[in-house]
């Protein structure tokens, strides 16, 4: 072998070697890179990777709708029922036996709740149905008269429209029904005729 051909060999050997050097300077480079830092290669594949299935499906059938462009329509809320119940009745003892109406629409089922007290026979006091004190404000025994110091309706007392009268209650509150009625308004009041004096008020409650 003559000196030129000698040198062309080693000339292609050192480049085979620096090129040899240089893969296995990558592989090893990346290895190492791999092991230390694992998630690059993990999105290099993502990024690599396509959803070919569904983009075929969504070219294949165009009628498809993507879920984002589905319209979402808004669920209906049922609307509970309004039910009216009417304002209390205010019944001052001042008033007399005009002291307010109560109409079949104010009332459920014919009954009502009635509470309050106040004076109507002279100092001593009353509520809708029973005088509890004497004229000098001492309790006694309860009793149904004087039967002007407690409720009446259209001028009678209240007993003769009630199915019953309800026991003595010391919190003055009673819950009554009336008989049957045929709904034409029902005039209450207190039927002392002497009002300079009298002091308090009964209120109806309707549910």
């Amino acid at each position: 072998m003559n000196n030129a051909n000698w040198n062309r060999s080693i000339y292609r050997f050192t480049w085979l070697a620096i090129l040899g050097i240089i893969f296995c300077f990558v592989i090893v480079s990346a290895c190492i890179l791999a092991l230390l830092r694992p998630e690059a290669f993990q999105g290099m594949g993502r990024a690599l990777s396509f959803p070919a299935a569904s983009a075929n499906s969504s070219l294949a059938n165009p009628n498809v709708s993507k879920p984002n462009e589905q319209a979402i329509q808004p669920t209906a809320t049922a609307q509970a029922p309004v039910i009216t119940v009417a304002s209390p009745l205010t019944i001052l003892f001042a008033k007399g036996q005009d002291g307010g109406q109560i109409s079949k629409d104010m009332i459920t089922g014919n009954q009502f709740t009635v509470t309050g007290s106040g004076q109507a026979a002279g100092k001593r006091f009353s509520d809708a149905f029973y005088v509890y004190t004497d004229r000098f404000g001492n309790t006694v025994k309860p009793q149904l008269t004087p039967a002007y110091a407690t409720l009446h309706i259209d001028g009678k007392p209240a007993k003769a429209f009630l199915e019953e009268v309800p026991a003595y209650n010391p919190s003055h509150t009673y819950k009554v029904k009336l008989k049957v009625w045929n709904g034409t308004p029902l005039t209450v009041g207190i039927p002392d005729d002497n009002l300079s004096d009298n002091t308090g008020a009964l209120m109806i409650l309707f549910s």
